[in-house]
């Protein structure tokens, strides 16, 4: 009997869909944290040296 693809689908991601929607979900959260912190530390820096330079 040929399953379909859909249910193939349904099955392989009710099987997998925790173990792969997590790891996913986190190291993108995780990433936009260190990009966002970066951008943020080189912000305060370009700030201060704009503070040196006009004291």
């Amino acid at each position: 009997m040929a399953v379909s693809k859909s249910l193939a689908l349904r099955r392989f991601f009710k099987r997998w869909g925790v173990s792969i929607f997590f790891p996913t979900f986190y190291g993108t959260l995780i990433f936009a944290d260190y990009n966002h912190t970066r951008k943020w530390k080189l912000s305060q820096l370009k700030l201060k040296q704009t503070e040196v330079i006009l004291n």
